[in-house]
């Protein structure tokens, strides 16, 4: 399994009791390393081994056989996240913020793209091309939709109709024909256009 975080950091004043103030700040020693924070989201990758561990305040990135870290991306906070099937792009959300596409290798944004409302699930397809984003939007009436978007250069491919459904996953067919979202109901659509199928 992972690595065990270590409790958050406890710290007291060296030979002391005293209460810490500005006077006695450089006298706190640590008596343990600080944790990782909460987990928020977990992606592994298909077609490599690669896996993204999303936290309150940054994604960490591990090879998922030695589970040694291999990389950190200070994100901030995310909701959602998934791993592209060769490994090399993490997409991650947060509300309805612009989805993230970063380099798990550099940690850089790659670009942003722009929603509707709050995202609820990521995706990537199959050959890793386009990013299948659910929304929900909670109001008098619960709307969601589909977005598609190309991941070479963020377009917009389609947005799927309006369904009075929560999405609270999403996933491709193997051969990326067809894209499942679930939430009270399943609806699977066509990838390539985003009619609903069933």
């Amino acid at each position: 399994g992972l690595p065990l975080t270590p409790p958050p950091v406890m710290a007291t004043l060296a030979g002391a009791q005293d209460v810490i103030s500005p006077d006695n700040a450089g006298r706190v020693a640590a008596l343990s390393p600080l944790g990782k924070g909460q987990l928020d989201g977990i992606a592994l990758s298909a077609g490599s081994k690669r896996l993204a561990v999303a936290t309150a305040l940054r994604i960490y990135v591990y090879d998922a056989e030695s589970f040694a870290q291999s990389g950190t991306i200070e994100s901030g906070y995310v909701e959602q996240i998934a791993l592209s099937p060769d490994g090399s792009l993490i997409a991650s959300a947060w509300g309805a913020r612009p989805v993230q596409l970063w380099s798990a290798a550099e940690g850089k944004v790659l670009r942003s793209l722009n929603v509707q409302a709050s995202v609820s699930a990521l995706a990537f397809s199959p050959d890793g091309a386009s990013l299948a984003v659910g929304q929900s939007l909670i109001s008098e009436i619960a709307l969601s939709n589909l977005q598609l978007f190309r991941v070479s250069d963020g377009a917009l491919l389609y947005t799927a109709p309006e369904q009075k459904s929560a999405v609270n996953d999403i996933a491709f067919s193997p051969d990326g024909g067809q894209i499942t979202t679930a939430g009270d109901q399943i609806r699977l659509w066509r990838a390539s256009d985003g009619t609903l199928s069933q």
